[in-house]
């Protein structure tokens, strides 16, 4: 709703509490003095609130046919965008899957920690 009422910095201070939770006021802050140029012209700010719309109205549980694929899902415990009931929803629609949920780890970060990574690795592995 911030990137399609092009309220840049507003989007940009949201974004920032999501990559730093523990940052407060100042992470907030330096969201929105950055914001402008790292989230591109307004065509850019257009196409990413296109795909956080499609992200946010698709509902695994309407799919016709299951997903069969191997599946890690990977979530942060702090995350603003989707809280763990979803994780835990698309895990429990995708048989056989893995969910880890990354401790004190926001959206954007979740995946970054090393145990996420030494998790992702070996799952990749394991695949090979």
């Amino acid at each position: 709703a911030l990137l399609r009422a092009d309220d840049v910095r507003a989007a940009g201070a949201m974004l920032a509490m999501d990559i730093a939770p523990w940052s407060g006021p100042v992470g907030r802050a330096a969201g929105r003095l950055v914001s402008g140029p790292m989230m591109g012209g307004r065509r850019a700010r257009a196409d990413l609130a296109t795909t956080l719309e499609a992200e946010d109205s698709f509902d695994l549980a309407a799919c016709e046919s299951p997903v069969r694929a191997p599946t890690l899902i990977v979530g942060g415990a702090k995350d603003r965008f989707y809280d763990r009931a979803l994780f835990e929803e698309t895990a429990a629609l995708i048989p056989g899957s893995t969910l880890l949920m990354v401790p004190g780890r926001g959206h954007m970060t979740a995946a970054g920690t090393r145990s996420a990574r030494a998790t992702i690795a070996g799952f990749l592995d394991a695949q090979a």
